[in-house]
């Protein structure tokens, strides 16, 4: 299937399968690509079939078009406001606009898990071994010792495998980390969000335009925040890749991930206040932003945001059985572009 030419600089060719392109270009080729379904979103998934999330299909014309008529056909795939609530997307409580709701993914309906809990509860598990633990009343970094697994176990003829090493589910971690790390937020975060600004008027550029992006993410003493913010637009160039500093102390970049060091993140001034500056230079409440799972970097970048396309929920799948799944950036990447990414030991935002 080929993805639909993007208007684009004459230097920037349309990426093969060999190019390393970053994840937030790639957001906008899979848009371009036409569903091969009719997908049902999911509340942060793998299954759940919901009336409110379904999504017609929407076909692109596989040529070059001008950046205002490729606008008006990506306008036609925004999420639903209730498809935002069911995607866990932060929308405002109530019209004062002091705090934010965000409603469980299906996957925390399920497990029990809550992804916000009181600022007075310490209490966390953690996200690689699994071990429960307490948050340092200090808010210092504690060493603690976590033993893990990189990959979760897959079958293998009739056991369950570790990829990353091998060994048999049950068996001792083969990776270690000086302290444990959680994704869980604290509620008080809830009332530090920022909606995108309003036009200034008609002739705003902001309101007709259109991006991809895309949040790296590291750990610190009170959670996972984001660390490193990139944003491509309709043409291919990246506009925005800033690193910056977390609001707490680092507790692991983790780097296998998102490509980040300590000594990168410690040498830069940044912070996540003059990130929102910088990117409500570009944006506004009518830019339209495309990402995947674009709720996770939304939540992280602290902003409420209406105008969005999520290739999560435009390319979720059904089965047989009438139950729907989201599907990862790296398996979207394969089917719908015949792509490789995130291959192990090798991560690049190009």
């Amino acid at each position: 299937m080929s993805p639909m030419a993007f208007p684009r600089s004459p230097d920037l060719p349309f990426p093969g399968p060999t190019n390393r392109l970053s994840q937030s270009l790639l957001h906008l080729h899979i848009v371009g690509s036409t569903p091969q379904f009719t997908p049902i979103s999911v509340s942060g998934s793998p299954i759940i079939s919901d009336w409110m999330c379904r999504f017609q299909q929407q076909k692109i014309p596989p040529n070059d078009l001008d950046t205002k008529s490729l606008a008006t056909i990506l306008r036609s795939m925004r999420l639903t406001e209730d498809q935002l609530k069911a995607n866990s997307f932060p929308r405002w409580k109530d019209g004062d606009r002091t705090k934010v709701v965000v409603e469980p993914s299906f996957y925390d309906f399920m497990s029990g898990r809550r992804e916000f809990i009181p600022d007075d509860d310490t209490r966390r598990r953690c996200v690689r071994c699994h071990a429960p633990y307490r948050l340092p009343t200090d808010g210092r970094k504690r060493v603690d010792f976590c033993i893990h697994h990189t990959k979760p176990p897959v079958y293998s003829s009739d056991l369950r495998i570790h990829p990353c090493c091998g060994r048999a589910q049950g068996v001792a971690g083969c990776q270690h980390s000086e302290s444990h790390v959680t994704d869980t937020i604290r509620e008080s975060v809830l009332l530090e969000f920022q909606a995108t600004p309003e036009p200034t008027g008609p002739g705003d550029p902001r309101s007709d335009a259109f991006y991809a992006l895309d949040c790296e993410f590291v750990y610190t003493t009170v959670g996972k925040e984001a660390a490193r913010i990139t944003v491509v637009d309709s043409y291919g160039n990246e506009v925005m890749d800033c690193v910056f500093r977390p609001e707490h102390e680092l507790v692991d970049p983790n780097t296998r991930y998102s490509g980040l060091t300590g000594e990168e993140i410690a040498h830069t001034d940044k912070k996540l206040g003059d990130i929102r500056e910088m990117l409500f230079k570009m944006v506004n409440s009518e830019t339209l932003l495309i990402g995947h799972a674009l709720e996770n970097d939304l939540k992280a970048l602290r902003i409420v945001h209406d105008n969005v396309i999520d290739t999560s929920v435009l390319f979720s799948r059904s089965t047989a059985e009438g139950r729907c799944f989201k599907q990862s950036l790296k398996s979207l990447a394969r089917e719908q572009l015949d792509m490789d990414i995130q291959s192990e030991g090798e991560f690049t935002k190009l």
